[in-house]
């Protein structure tokens, strides 16, 4: 990352979430001006634009009557006007009114293919979801920040209801991505709640969780949705667990699966009396592969770009790296405005590998080893010879001094590669051949660790002894060579190594203070880690179905 003209902290990252719907019959259309934008910047848009209008309609998914003993979904169709010579689109979901205008909390792209239909699934029943769309007209390789379009108007979905026997809001139960299980959790369903509440609850009966394998090549690469086709066994459900409906506990474990498939599940309330039995909506889950790894990459939006900020040839972090680089930076800097700026949540797919230690270039100070499953980490910056303010033309090179300094190097380990003198401006530093070439194919990675190294002046200050650093996660480096292909690419496809998944999930600084994030001139170990806690909390708030990276 770029870290000149920054005393009080370092670097550069990035970030999405979704969705599924009940039967009934809506649709909602708006008309909006589209133009292209000159983000902050002045960086110049594409030479063509788009049609002066973009309609969106988003509507009820087409599924099974809406009865008490029938199963649903809980997923909208969104449609739009196509652009022409676009290549891509994001669909932001928010609530309606200011939130989804100003600060919507998921993310979603979509290739032009899907303009006529696209299923916006992992909502949650219970909401009213709002919709906007923009479309990507190219701005060269690896320039997902410039030549996007403006939103269109919002749209507000039909509200999300399930039947009142029926169990509600199924989703995962934990951040683990697992090669042969996977967890789920689930709410009551309201009229089991109405039951309780009057004391009628103990006639009631069971749930039963279920799971079938399902054809995971018709669905959407990295995307989990219900999958209609039928499935590569002989599509009969599998009875994972019975569980007690007044217990307390409504979390299960299906385990004995195979790795690298694709599973649907859905519970089933069984009533004693005659009310039957209702099941909750389709979910789709992933075991983890043999051949890949999930990393859940954050970036703060920089040069205070209020929209999602796109991982190729940038920097990003892990939850504790990139909130340790916010919290030291403050609430504005010239790398984001904290409360404009988006802190996005990405899930990124990486090649399995284990890297060999010959000529490397060591980014963590000797005191940290190096994971085999990482290229050394590059420091990923927009050119500022000729974008002033930082867009376009970014690239990866090797690890900066400053950067080395948040890493706790020595002094001596910092002057060996990059030689002596001040932090600014930036000296290059020296890496090997091998491990310029490494980083420029894999995912890159660099251990931060606590106290949080605050820069001051014009000299490099002399971290800790090792003995006293706490390792605190670390940043991440995207190369743009070795990216597949947005939404249909997959891992090797033409040598690539790492794909992002087309899911994101957004939170801003109103949603971060109101979590407990603490703004600080005198920053400590424990403000650090309060804020880490008030990022997850604001992430855990958001109304979608939260999914592990993978699964």
């Amino acid at each position: 990352m770029s870290h000149a003209h920054l005393e009080a902290g370092p670097r550069k990252k990035m970030a999405s979430r979704w969705v599924r719907s009940s039967v009934l019959a809506l649709s909602c259309t708006a008309v909006a001006g589209i133009s292209l934008t000159a983000r902050r910047g002045g960086a110049a848009g594409p030479p063509h634009s788009p049609p002066a209008l973009l309609t969106v309609k988003c509507g009820a998914t087409a599924g099974a009557a809406n009865t008490e003993s029938q199963s649903h979904t809980t997923s909208v169709t969104v449609s739009w006007t196509s652009v022409p010579q676009a290549t891509l689109y994001e669909i932001a979901v928010g609530t309606p009114g200011t939130g989804i205008e100003h600060s919507p909390f998921g993310s979603q792209t979509a290739t032009p293919a899907e303009s006529a239909g696209f299923l916006l699934d992992d909502l949650l029943d219970g909401y009213t979801y709002a919709v906007k769309v923009r479309a990507h007209v190219g701005f060269g390789p690896g320039q997902m920040v410039l030549g996007w379009s403006n939103f269109s108007e919002a749209v507000t979905c039909p509200q999300l209801t399930v039947p009142p026997l029926a169990p509600r809001r199924l989703r995962r139960a934990t951040d683990t991505l697992h090669r042969d299980a996977f967890d789920l959790t689930w709410e009551q369903p309201a009229a089991l709640r109405t039951d309780v509440a009057r004391g009628s609850a103990a006639s009631i009966g069971w749930y039963t969780v279920k799971y079938r394998e399902v054809d995971g090549h018709s669905a959407r690469p990295g995307h989990t949705r219900v999958i209609t086709t039928p499935p590569s066994s002989d599509g009969a459900w599998i009875v994972a667990d019975v569980v007690s409906l007044t217990s307390s506990s409504r979390t299960v474990r299906v385990t004995g699966l195979l790795p690298n498939r694709a599973y649907e599940t859905m519970v089933t309330a069984d009533y004693h009396d005659k009310r039957g039995a209702a099941d909750s909506a389709r979910v789709v889950f992933r075991t983890a592969s043999d051949a890949t790894v999930w990393i859940n990459p954050h970036r703060i939006s920089e040069n205070e770009l209020l929209t999602v900020d796109f991982l190729a040839n940038h920097d990003s972090g892990t939850i504790e790296g990139d909130v340790g680089f916010m919290t030291f930076a403050g609430n504005s800097s010239h790398f984001f405005n904290l409360f404009g700026s988006p802190l996005t949540a990405h899930c990124v797919e990486i090649e399995k590998v284990s890297l060999p230690d010959a000529g490397r270039t060591r980014s963590n100070p000797a005191a940290i080893p190096i994971d085999p499953q990482f290229a050394d980490y590059g420091s990923c910056n927009g050119d500022r010879t000729t974008q002033p303010n930082g867009w376009g033309n970014y690239t990866c090179v090797c690890d900066n001094t400053i950067d080395r300094v948040i890493a706790h190097q020595t002094v001596e380990e910092i002057e060996l590669l990059c030689g002596a003198g001040p932090i600014f401006p930036l000296r290059p530093c020296k890496c090997t051949a091998e491990s310029l070439a490494t980083s420029n194919k894999y995912t890159g990675f660099m251990a931060t660790s606590l106290p949080w190294v605050k820069l001051s002046g014009q000299s490099i200050p002399i971290p800790p002894p090792p003995a006293n650093i706490t390792p605190f996660g670390g940043w991440y480096s995207h190369p743009t060579a070795g990216k597949c292909a947005d939404i249909t690419g997959a891992i090797g496809d033409g040598g690539c190594t790492w794909r992002r998944s087309s899911r994101a999930t957004l939170v801003y600084g109103n949603d971060l203070i109101s979590a407990g994030w603490v703004i600080s001139q005198n920053i400590t170990n424990s403000i650090v880690v309060g804020n880490v806690a008030a990022a997850k909390k604001a992430f855990a708030a958001i109304p979608l179905k939260p999914r592990c990276c993978g699964c």
